[in-house]
């Protein structure tokens, strides 16, 4: 039961991850498009996380990659984070 506990506050914590990425991505891969700068605000929803299983000398782990849903002009676009993060199993 504790451990359950631990790896749903675990979950809890990695989803509030991505929303506080969201802003920092979004200016990053805006700077690298219009290097001037940006002139309107754009507000992005993660609408999930990607995982993926890892195996490496270091151990297993699973990497989450958040995936932000944003409107501009009309249209809808959603963004691969170019940020994952990684929670380690059996640490």
């Amino acid at each position: 039961m504790i451990a359950f506990a631990l790896i749903t506050l675990i979950a809890l914590g990695l989803s509030f991850i991505p929303f506080l990425l969201t802003r920092s991505v979004l200016e990053e891969g805006l700077e690298q498009i219009h290097p001037e700068g940006c002139t309107e605000t754009i507000y992005a929803v993660v609408v999930r996380n990607d995982t993926r299983e890892v195996h490496d000398e270091d151990g297993d782990y699973t990497e989450y990659t958040p995936v932000y849903k944003y409107k501009y002009n009309g249209e809808s676009y959603e963004v691969r984070s170019i940020y994952p993060v990684s929670a380690r199993h059996g640490s």
